[in-house]
């Protein structure tokens, strides 16, 4: 017996990709936070890029130290800002850990004062001990 299978085709998932409304905002489509790493920005600017590229309608990057290298290498579309996650307006989601996470970060990605989902990178997944601070909102 040959299993079910479909051709991968435009059709065949373009339906349920969300349709903004003409009124709509750009809060309205997402607002990714990317918390950046201090020193290997490369993986933080290419999940930048993607959350732009995805249709986000604000993407923001934290950066602490790296603040002006980010500014110069990312595009124009993607904010860069040196504050608490808790500063921003309506985070949708938060990613942590690519090229790396700092402390302060790690901490401000489990502690989700803004009540965002949250992805967990390679470096960011919590310890056994902080797996009380996850929900279903979590991917890791």
């Amino acid at each position: 017996m040959t299993p079910p299978y479909s051709k991968n085709s435009k059709a065949l998932w373009m339906g349920s990709f969300p349709k903004p409304q003409q009124d709509a905002n750009k809060y309205d489509r997402g607002h990714a936070v990317i918390l950046g790493s201090d020193e290997l920005i490369g993986a933080t600017r290419l999940a930048a890029s993607a959350a732009s590229r995805i249709g986000s309608g604000l993407v923001t990057v934290l950066g602490n130290t790296m603040s002006t290298a980010y500014a110069i290498a990312l595009p124009a579309d993607i904010m860069v800002r040196d504050c608490h996650v808790g500063d921003l307006v309506k985070p949708a989601v938060v990613l942590g850990g690519p090229g790396d996470i700092s402390y302060a970060y790690k901490m401000m990605l489990l502690e989700n004062t803004c009540g965002a989902a949250r992805v967990f990178d390679a470096a960011a997944i919590p310890e056994p001990a902080d797996w009380n601070l996850l929900d279903a909102r979590c991917i890791l």
